[in-house]
């Protein structure tokens, strides 16, 4: 049996809830996860892989992101990447990068993996 929720961020309320919070619920349940995303900026790696819960869950699970290199991610995201990677080693990044114009890389999606069953988030939007 499939369960799913559909949301709606509105970041004009305090109403519902924001993706980023979504995501770092997942992380106390969840027993290996990945995610891609079509850039990252240094507001966002604070957001995510610098969040308490994210390094809690990062200390013993396997964590696979892919991100898509462009003009939002900078040299500072990249660095703080990095330094969260050589301090949790279950941390892999990949970082896609294509010289082809017609390629295009857009990805917004997370997954977790618990005992039981997947956790699936599909954020469409910019």
């Amino acid at each position: 049996m499939v369960n799913h929720s559909f949301y709606v961020q509105n970041p004009k309320t305090n109403e519902g809830s924001y993706l980023i919070d979504k995501i770092l619920e997942q992380c106390n349940e969840a027993i290996a996860g990945g995610a891609a995303f079509a850039f990252m900026s240094s507001g966002g790696v604070n957001l995510l892989i610098r969040d308490s819960r994210f390094l809690s869950f990062l200390e013993n699970h396997d964590f696979h992101l892919i991100v898509g290199v462009d003009a939002i991610t900078d040299d500072k995201a990249v660095d703080e990447v990095k330094k969260v990677m050589f301090i949790y080693k279950n941390l892999k990044v990949d970082f896609f990068i294509t010289n082809n114009k017609r390629s295009i890389f857009h990805p917004k999606f997370v997954w977790f993996k618990r005992k039981r069953s997947q956790f699936i988030l599909l954020a469409l939007g910019t």
